[in-house]
């Protein structure tokens, strides 16, 4: 059995391009602050008020969940 395709223009192409391009960047900007949190909870303290994390953690240590797992105010 044969599928018929609709063949896509040129207009219906650049379309499809915006469209893609722009959930991409909208993904990007979702998760960029995800990622940073999740990597500035697992780098050393001083290296994320210096401002030296920005995608991957810097000088990996658990010291922040440790503190938080172990006081009972929190």
């Amino acid at each position: 059995m044969r599928k018929n395709k609709i063949a896509k223009n040129n207009a219906d192409k650049v379309w499809s391009f915006f469209c893609y391009a722009t959930v991409a960047v909208l993904t990007l900007i979702v998760l960029y602050p995800i990622i940073y949190i999740l990597s500035a909870s697992v780098s050393n303290s001083n290296m994320v008020v210096q401002g030296k994390v920005w995608l991957f953690p810097v000088k990996f240590t658990w010291q922040a969940y440790e503190i938080v797992f172990n006081k009972a105010e929190i």
